[in-house]
């Protein structure tokens, strides 16, 4: 009895999910070419790129890339930032290279005339700082402002006035000389060629990471973060090589600020399904039906779930909808990780993930699909590549490791563009190493 309770389930389920897509049949959907942003030089590879496209210029787009290069005759590894610039809506792109060395993940904003680019030092204790452009993104100051050290996972976002508001999660003492995670925050001032600092929350003493951060139309500042693991004393590991303290159920939490970061909200439980951190957030800022309302997605604990849940706009974080696959996992093969999420002018909601269902051996591809109706319903996912991002261990060094470096990282690229369209930029290793790749995708209501 309990096995047919569970064949009806999944059968209803299936015919749900089957009528939800048909619905959404009205979207039409043109995925364009694949496009490598310029040529790297032998010894480089591209690792968790970021894009961003201008408030007003659908042909300016702005990209930033982790690069990875070993030395002529050595195996040592530096790694650098580099930024690629197009005026033609990316059909080509131009590339301009940060000064220094060990730079680290980057995240890039664009303002009507100026960018910022935020990024770690992780050779002296992750400094993180940020880089100034007052012509878009085509040249960038020579020397960044530093923040400070022991942050990560550097996040920043545009918002209505033209300012950009910087999160990361770092290090610090509390007044007890305890190690802490807090939550730090920054906004652009002086017409975006300086970095405030507005805060330091520590919500709690879990170690956490900061996932996301929006704005929405009246200037809220929101944050997303997952807390994953109890302070422990001593080692960090187990014999067994096996973290300690981390909890049964990662957590994400949202907090929300109205005096531009200064001060925030109480956290507000976002939920407890996820696996993979919560790598999109973002808020529909049109006028339209659903306006200001939040979106989230993140990995589910199986490896193939991709789970998605939203807020409705006048709730700002308060209530959440379950978190829900965007496809039943039990009718797919390989893996899926690293979802990211975006809203376009007509309030049409794109999630992008990297996914090996085509070849479930190491190979992937980034796939995509989209609602129009607030996240009630979502097309039929396509495939993005044309053809498979396969790592090879013969082409570079350091990047063919399990986990995460074999599918370029933790996070890729997606974006909105002024006029409608999706562009979603990830390192593709289908030439045997890992390069820049873009497409631009349109879709529109038939």
């Amino acid at each position: 009895m309990k096995h047919r309770k569970s064949f009806l389930s999944l059968a209803l389920t299936l015919l749900l999910l089957n009528a939800l897509q048909a619905w959404q049949g009205n979207l039409k959907v043109e995925i364009g070419e694949n496009i490598q942003l310029g040529e790297s030089l032998p010894n480089e590879q591209f690792m968790e790129p970021h894009i961003t496209s201008h408030p007003t210029n659908p042909d300016h787009l702005l990209a930033v890339g982790w690069v990875w290069s070993t030395l002529k005759d050595s195996d040592a590894l530096v790694e650098r930032c580099a930024s690629f610039f197009s005026e033609n809506g990316g059909r080509t792109w131009s590339r301009s290279d940060l000064p220094g060395a060990f730079c680290a993940d980057p995240w890039v904003s664009l303002a009507e005339k100026e960018a910022i680019l935020t990024a770690l030092d992780i050779q002296t204790g992750n400094q993180l700082f940020a880089y100034f452009s007052a012509d878009g993104g085509r040249t960038w100051n020579q020397t960044p402002q530093r923040l400070g050290y022991y942050h990560d996972g550097p996040r920043t976002t545009l918002n209505r006035d033209g300012s950009v508001f910087i999160a990361s999660h770092k290090s610090v003492a509390d007044a007890d000389n305890n190690w802490r995670t807090a939550i730090y925050t920054g906004r652009s001032v002086k017409n975006g060629q300086y970095i405030e600092t507005t805060g330091q929350l520590i919500p709690s003493n879990l170690n956490l990471a900061v996932d996301g951060i929006t704005t929405l139309s009246d200037g809220t500042l929101v944050i997303i973060y997952q807390d994953f693991q109890r302070q422990v004393k001593g080692p960090k590991r187990n014999k067994d090589g096996k973290w300690r303290g981390v909890l049964e159920k990662r957590r994400e939490w949202l907090i929300t600020s109205n005096d531009k970061g200064k001060t925030f909200s109480f956290p507000k439980m976002v939920t407890e399904a996820c696996f993979d951190r919560a790598n999109g957030l973002a808020a529909d800022q049109t006028d339209g039906s659903y306006k200001d309302r939040l979106y989230s997605v993140c990995g589910g604990d199986d490896g193939k779930s991709i789970l998605f849940m939203y807020s409705k706009g006048e709730y700002k974080g308060d209530y959440w909808s379950d978190a829900t696959p965007i496809e039943l996992p039990e009718s797919l093969q390989g893996t899926r990780r690293d979802p990211h999420i975006a809203v376009n002018k007509d309030g049409i909601v794109a999630i992008s993930w990297l996914d090996s269902r085509d070849n479930p051996t190491g190979c992937f591809s980034p796939y995509i699909t989209f609602s129009s109706d607030g996240g009630v319903s979502f097309t039929k996912s396509q495939r993005v590549g044309n053809e498979l991002s396969c790592a090879n261990e013969k082409a570079g060094t350091h990047v063919s490791e399990s986990g995460r470096w074999s599918w370029g990282g933790d996070y890729f690229g997606l974006t909105a563009a002024a006029d409608g369209r999706f562009h979603v930029l990830w390192s593709d290793a289908r030439s045997g190493k890992f390069e820049l790749m873009t497409s631009a995708i349109s879709v529109v209501k038939e």
